[in-house]
């Protein structure tokens, strides 16, 4: 058996077990084949977190974008590359 550990709403463990101890609270256990780590769990159902996308974005610009921006500063990049980056990183993470 399967068992999500659910803690504030959100599975924070999952643990496979022969049977499900008498002393184990069944409030915080879920069997569950499918939910992982970071899902919610709302009305009596598991579903996967929600993506962010703006955080997706916001990681991607400091690591892709931002360093091509700062060597655009310096002349050692062109406007071009550093706007393609950004539409690029864009592209990946639509907003619905």
């Amino acid at each position: 058996m399967r068992l999500a550990q659910i803690q504030n709403d959100k599975v924070v463990n999952i643990l496979i077990a022969d049977e499900v101890l008498p002393d184990t609270p069944t409030d915080t256990y879920i069997e569950s084949e499918t939910a992982g780590i970071g899902w919610v769990y709302e009305n009596g159902e598991l579903s996967p977190a929600p993506i962010d996308i703006d955080a997706l974005r916001h990681a991607a610009y400091v690591a892709e974008s931002d360093p091509i921006f700062f060597k655009y500063q310096r002349e050692e990049a062109t406007k071009e590359e550093w706007l393609a980056k950004v539409e690029e990183i864009k592209a990946r993470y639509p907003k619905n």
